[in-house]
């Protein structure tokens, strides 16, 4: 999957993003997944916040409503 950012040319308030963020896939039609939006540090330093959101960006077997599966051996532990 790749991404592709764009300015938001509709922008009238605020609020609205700075930048739409697509979904590009091969063959498909561009997918709207989220949103940035720039914005100023109390210190004076630049930056983008955003939002991603699409369903099938998870894996086929994963499900929302299950928690992981962690294996609590003693082979399991990190060494440090």
């Amino acid at each position: 999957m790749r991404i592709v950012v764009f300015k938001n040319g509709h922008k009238k308030e605020d609020k609205h993003p700075d930048y739409i963020i697509y979904r590009s896939e091969e063959g498909k039609d561009l997918e709207k997944i989220g949103a940035l939006w720039l914005g100023k540090s109390s210190k004076g330093q630049s930056y983008m916040s955003g939002s991603i959101e699409f369903e099938d960006a998870a894996p086929e077997n994963y499900r929302k409503d299950e928690q992981p599966k962690v294996s609590r051996g003693e082979d399991d532990q990190i060494p440090f």
